[in-house]
């Protein structure tokens, strides 16, 4: 694994956690394991699937019903959060709407990714448009969410902070599974383009061995903290469902199937990880 890869995949697995959790509804932390399984079976999407990928007007309807729970709720809470009781925490409630959107944001990026390369490689026109109209709800939603995260942090609330490192987490990983599709087009939907590229790119030189040691090691990450994720409350638990129903056709990968060696082997890497980086701060 080259140096740059391996500074990528350290940083990512060492955000990750170990906590698992059993309840049995759809919290858009389960999002993050499905889109892990778009990106890693990229051509089996493209290749695989009908023309038309999932419903086009089923995608977008359960969207626009997000995007408008989602500004019903801070309307709601938007006097509570620009004028905070002392004796009432407003941010117990909005943190789970805020963490959906910001998961489900990770989820429609790589979804669109999908579909925008699957138009790419038939050169039709099936996809894209109601992958790029869903984007865009998405991102909408995300500057409302931003805003109360920004807010948060200015007035030292510990629940903003927390949403802080999920967002930036989500966008890292986000940016790193964009590299592992085939076409460039789907930079569009990446955070920090630069470094799309650049994952992009070490992704390519790798072997095949290597880039499947990459995936397993990625994918036991982002399951982990995605398992960790859903013990908080979801706010949206049916829609999510609905959402994940339409990509019946994509199995999640057996979680019982990860043997021992996988938790050992990101141990080892954790501790590798924390030696190079200690190595690398001297450096610079």
């Amino acid at each position: 694994m080259t140096p740059a890869l391996f500074w990528h995949v350290a940083c990512l697995v060492l955000c990750g956690g170990s906590e698992t959790n059993k309840g049995n509804h759809m919290h858009a932390g389960h999002l993050i394991e499905l889109a892990t399984n778009l990106s890693f079976h990229a051509d089996r999407v493209i290749y695989k699937t009908p023309p038309e990928i999932v419903k086009s007007e089923d995608f977008w309807a359960i969207a626009k019903e997000r995007l408008q729970r989602w500004n019903r709720t801070f309307s709601i809470f938007h006097d509570d959060l620009t004028c905070p009781d002392q004796d009432h925490d407003s941010w117990a409630a909005i943190s789970c709407v805020i963490e959906e959107i910001l998961c489900s944001e990770f989820f429609v990026r790589i979804a669109s990714a999908a579909f925008v390369c699957k138009d790419a490689r038939f050169e039709s026109n099936l996809n894209g448009p109601v992958a790029r109209a869903v984007f865009l709800f998405h991102l909408e939603a995300r500057v409302r969410a931003m805003e109360l995260i920004e807010m948060g942090l200015v007035s030292g609330t510990t629940e903003a902070r927390r949403l802080n490192d999920l967002r930036k987490r989500l966008e890292s990983w986000c940016d790193l599974l964009l590299g592992f599709f085939p076409c460039e087009i789907t930079r569009e939907f990446s955070f920090d383009p630069e470094r799309n590229r650049d994952f992009n790119q070490d992704i390519s030189e790798e072997s095949e061995n290597s880039r499947q040691s990459v995936e397993r090691l990625l994918r036991i990450a982002i399951r982990e903290y995605g398992r960790k994720l859903v013990s908080n409350p979801a706010a949206n638990p049916t829609l999510n469902r609905r959402l994940a129903n339409l990509f019946s056709f994509f199995e999640f990968e057996s979680v019982e199937s990860i043997d021992p060696f996988a938790t050992q082997a990101i141990n080892d890497l954790t501790s590798d990880a924390e030696r190079w980086i200690d190595d690398y701060l001297t450096v610079r």
